[in-house]
């Protein structure tokens, strides 16, 4: 093994502040993250196909109310987790 010697000059600020987070509650908002992508797809995908129709019925209007009130619930629910976890001190 090569035996190197490198002169360098490292700057760093004086303090650094990490912030810690609980695990536990992180994975539930990472959990409810990935429910919002799963139903904002479910929802671009529904509201192409309702307004692409010549005349959609009651019934597709309430399939994307529904979708687009749980991707909201999630978007929601993933924020105040995400705050949750944050740990203050």
């Amino acid at each position: 093994m090569a035996n190197l010697k490198v002169n360098a000059k490292i700057t760093a600020p004086e303090s650094i502040d990490i912030q810690l987070v609980r695990a536990d509650v992180m994975h539930v908002s990472s959990t409810f993250r990935v429910c919002f992508e799963v139903g904002l797809s479910i929802t671009s995908t529904l509201a192409g196909y309702v307004l692409s129709l010549q005349e959609a019925l009651p019934i597709h209007w309430v399939f994307l109310a529904v979708t687009v009130l749980a991707t909201g619930a999630f978007l929601v629910l993933s924020v105040r987790k995400q705050n949750e976890a944050a740990v203050q001190n």
